[in-house]
Parts: structure tokens; sequence; C-alpha cells
């Protein structure tokens, strides 16, 4: 990317959207059950630290597992904006990919005091306080956006959920909501100080017609999503026609920092006429992306799906790029939801996750296939130019010795497996967690053939045999790879204990949970 200098409403400059490497993604909402919840439940923050038992390396792993399908970026969905997504960005980063974070429909549509039921769609306070909530918690790091954040999209098919009344959409009324909340989260910049490369916003248009939105060029209404973003360029251009007075320039916006996106469940092969034809002409300097990709009605080829939709990305100058729909069959919606995923749900149990009060089995990833019968994530690998060998799919399902307790619970699960090299990762693994580094291989072979029972590891502790070398200073911290809301789990237990106060931990070892923990 290039970052030419701009001083824009208080930002120094902004991300200017170079077609350097195009958009490979996957959209992200692994809910954790397999059956429907109460709506009470349906949280769906899942860059979270609660999450990380699911995206995690010492948990389900998910991330990783996107990036050897040749993934490049994540797109998600809502958030809370009281929560820290630090280590989920920091962690994306690391893997080399990008974060496509969304905001919550709660400001919009759910919560108390929404916009849509309460301000008549005037949603500048709402997502004003909820914007500023995200900058504090991750997404901006040091005045600047987490290198991991290009695009934020501001609200999913709003067409769909702002005004529509008896099927029939009111462009006024969800292009008003989509000004504001722009305005809001500009302003909540500007509070939080936030200076350098600024990330584009965008909406992601569902793939219907709004016949009642601006017209093409050639005067045509029925053009899907297109319309839609013909009518958004007006309401950036007249905010007051949409009856809403911006606080800040929205045209600049849509000039430096827009671009559009769509969500579509059509064949790659009828995208061109549908849509890119028509989009170039009207639209012949702004960026477009795909924001959910599978075409299911009738089922398809997905490699032939997605490898066409790529070779489209790149022959047209504005498109992006594409996120596949999706990582994880959605069983908690059921219905029509369920034909999408690129893995189900199999029956082994990684770990447990804590997600917002209610603890939910983290199960391992089983492949779906599609009409081929290839696997799907095999198929999405191969047009993503991915590592064909990156994933081992029958091992999804089983213990894996890099991630199990080190306890005996874990120990004999592994042990089941009846496989040396597995046993010699757990044994290695559990004589770093115990401060030493194997030195002699063929002797620690040795013992690895004789364990029989996890007494047998425990006893290292105390035997510290010579085919390792071991670090008399070595003490006992917090697994930096175990999610924080895990952490203040155990540190709150530990201090119901009569065995030491809590009181008394320094205030310097108060500054996060591991701090604490150690």
């Amino acid at each position: 990317c290039t970052t030419p200098q701009r001083n824009w409403h208080g930002a120094s400059s902004y991300r200017k959207v170079a077609k350097q490497g195009l958009m490979k993604g996957i959209a992200y909402g692994p809910f954790p059950a397999k059956k429907p919840v109460h709506a009470t439940q349906l949280i769906d923050d899942f860059m979270s630290d609660a999450a990380k038992p699911l995206w995690g390396p010492h948990g389900r792993g998910d991330l990783q597992i996107m990036k050897a399908m040749g993934a490049n970026t994540v797109r998600l969905y809502g958030n809370n904006p009281n929560l820290s997504h630090t280590e989920f960005l920091d962690y994306t980063h690391s893997l080399g990919l990008k974060a496509i974070p969304g905001m919550s429909d709660y400001g919009f549509t759910q919560g108390p005091g929404n916009c849509m039921h309460y301000t008549h769609y005037d949603c500048y306070k709402q997502i004003k306080h909820s914007y500023a909530g995200d900058l504090r918690n991750g997404w901006v790091q040091d005045g600047q956006y987490h290198p991991s954040i290009e695009y934020i999209i501001v609200v999913n098919e709003p067409e769909l959920k702002l005004g529509l009344t008896n099927g029939q959409m009111k462009p006024k009324l969800f292009c008003r909501s989509i000004l504001s909340a722009i305005d809001g989260m500009i302003d909540a910049e500007k509070e939080a100080g936030v200076r350098g490369p600024l990330p584009k916003f965008t909406v992601t248009w569902s793939f219907g017609v709004c016949s009642d939105c601006h017209e093409l060029s050639d005067g045509s209404n029925n053009r899907p999503a297109l319309n839609q973003m013909l009518e958004m360029r007006t309401a950036f251009k007249y905010p007051e026609v949409y009856g809403y007075k911006p606080r800040n320039n929205l045209q600049a916006v849509f000039e430096n920092r827009w671009v559009n996106g769509f969500n579509t469940q059509n064949s790659a092969f009828e995208l061109q006429a549908l849509f890119f034809t028509n989009y170039v002409q009207e639209f012949p300097s702004t960026k477009v992306f795909i924001g959910e990709f599978h075409s299911i009605n009738p089922p398809k080829d997905q490699f032939t799906e997605v490898q066409h939709i790529m070779s489209m990305a790149k022959t047209i100058d504005q498109f992006l790029g594409v996120n596949f729909f999706e990582y994880q069959v959605r069983y908690d919606k059921q219905g029509n939801e369920m034909k999408f995923g690129t893995f189900g749900l199999g029956n082994y149990k990684i770990t447990s996750i804590e997600y917002f009060g209610v603890t939910y089995s983290v199960w391992c990833l089983s492949p779906v296939r599609d009409i081929t019968q290839q696997r799907l994530a095999a198929q999405i690998t191969n047009a993503y130019g991915g590592d064909p060998e990156g994933i081992n799919y029958f091992d999804l399902c089983k213990p894996d010795p890099r991630k199990v307790k080190l306890d005996s619970g874990g120990f004999k699960s592994i042990k089941g497996l009846s496989q040396t090299t597995k046993m010699a990762t757990l044994v290695n693994r559990t004589v770093q967690h115990l401060g030493g580094w194997v030195t002699d291989p063929s002797a620690f072979m040795n013992f690895v053939r004789q364990v029989s029972q996890w007494d047998d590891v425990v006893s290292l502790w105390q035997s510290k045999p010579k085919w390792a070398q071991w670090d008399g200073d070595a003490v006992c911290v917090a697994d930096r790879n175990a999610n924080a809301y895990a952490v203040g789990l155990a540190v709150a237990k530990a201090c119901q204990m009569s065995e030491f106060n809590c009181a008394n931990i320094p205030w310097d070892c108060k500054g996060d949970a591991w701090k604490t923990a150690d």
C-alpha cells in the first residue's frame, strides 16, 4: 500500500488501496454450538480473547488452518467494544493475514436506545460510542490503527435490516443510518487522537434488488447491489437530502476512504453480466470486494467457482477479491444456513470455551465435501494457491500432543494413539515447560519408548536426566498461549483459597492477567 499524506479531519494520512495482491478471504463466524441456542447466547464476537480456544494456536487453530488454505484475509462480523481484540489482531498479523472487522448490529437495531427504534435512524451517538470502545480495545495501538486492519465493515446488508417494510427497501433510512454512523466513527477517531494510515470504510450490501434506489446511467433500477451502491454515493454527496447534517466532510470519506462491498450466493459465471459490466462503468475509480461468496443452488464444483471468481479479480481493476462463505457450519442457525461451511463439527472434544457466561465444547473440524465429493477446504486451497499438504485432514479429530493438557488425561489420550512420534512431542513439550531442552535426542527417544504412565513424565522434574539440559533458575509462569479470560478465572479461583492473600500482590504485577498469574 501507499500512504500519501493528507490533512483529513484530524488524521494525517489515509490508506490508498493498491492492487498489489488479491483478497483471498474466508468469512469467520464459528459459533461453537452443535444445535440451536437461545437468542441471548447468540454473541458473535469471535475476535475476542474469549474465543481464543477456537482461533488460537493452542486451541483448534482456525487461523493457522485458514493460512494453510491460502487465505490472506479473515472477514469478521459483530464485536463487543468492551472486550479486547489485541491478541486476535496481533496473531492475525503474525501469520501474515489481514482482518476485516465489522461493527455489531447492537447500536443499529438490537441494543437499548438503538438508532432504528429510538433516534429515527440517526446512529451518530450509538456508533460513535461503540467505535470508541473498539479503538481502545486493540484496533488502535500507540495512536495508529493495527496493521492487520485495512477495511472496516460499517454494517452488513443494511437494506435488509434498517427500515425494511413489507419487503420494501427504504433508501433514505438505511443511507441516513450509514452516514451518521460513519460521522460518529470519524469523531471517535479524532477524540482518540488517531494518526497515520487510516483504513477504508465499507458496507457489504445484499445481492438483492432495490427498485427505489438510484438508477444506473442507462436508467435501470434492477441491478442487484449496484443500485444500492449508487444510492449511497449520492447520499455521501448530498447528506441533507437524506435527513442528516454531518459534522464532517462525508464526500471526502467517499473519495478517500470508501470501497464498495456485497455478498452473493450467485455463481461466479453469472457475476460479469449481473454486476461487473455495469460496475466498471458506474464506479471507474472505486474498488469493490465480495464479502461473502458461496454459490450452493444448485450445488456446484466449488474449485471451479472460486477459481473463476479469482480470475475475474485478476482482470478487473476495481475488483479487490473475495471472501468465501464460510469457515464453519452454523448449527445454531439451522435451516438454509446449514448448507454453508467449509468444515462441520466432529465428535472429538479439543477443549472447552467459556464464552460469555456459557461453557461450550470446542469440537474438532470435520471437512465438508462439495458436489464433486472433494473436500471443500481442499478445493478452496487449490483455488487460493494454498499449501495442499498444510492440513492433515486425518488428524483433525485426533488428540494433538502440541495442544492437549499436560496432565494424566492428556497423556492418556496421546498414549492411546500408539505413535512414538506423538508421545515424543508431548514429552518434549513437558520438558520445555519444566525449563529444560533436549541435548541427546537418541537417549531422549529411549526414554520416550519406555514411558508407560504420566508419573514417568512428572518424575522428570526431580530426576532431571542427562539427555536434557535444565535451567536451574526456571520458575513457573502463566502460559502466554492461554486466553486471558481463562487465566483471569484461574486467578479468581486462586484468590479464594487460603494459602495466600491476593491483596498482597504488588501493584506492578496487576498490569494484565498473566502478570497477576505469575
